[in-house]
């Protein structure tokens, strides 16, 4: 459904960066995402407003402020309507430090 893990690769430091967590609803009802939390202030998860139909590709935006230098290693928590479990996404990558 969702990837495990997510590279951003390297990023300015304090040059906010954003990305999309993508998966595709493999099941045979719409699948709504109830939340998504980050696991710090630093990260900023939005979920897709609409359901997500089968066969279908959904988009999880993920904005990241990239405060201090060094290596990243971040978790995104998604909720999904119809399941106890979260499902927690990584993203990687390294924050390099302003010359």
């Amino acid at each position: 459904m969702v990837k495990d893990k997510y590279d951003i690769g390297k990023v300015p430091q304090g040059q906010p960066v954003t990305f999309y967590m993508e998966f595709v609803n493999q099941t045979k009802k719409p699948l709504v995402v109830k939340s998504v939390m980050a696991g710090c202030g630093c990260t900023v998860p939005e979920k897709p407003k609409e359901p997500i139909m089968p066969g279908k590709t959904g988009k999880i935006k993920v904005a990241y402020s990239a405060p201090s230098a060094g290596p990243v290693n971040k978790d995104v928590e998604i909720y999904l309507a119809g399941y106890n479990e979260p499902k927690i996404v990584y993203f990687t990558g390294e924050v390099v430090a302003k010359k």
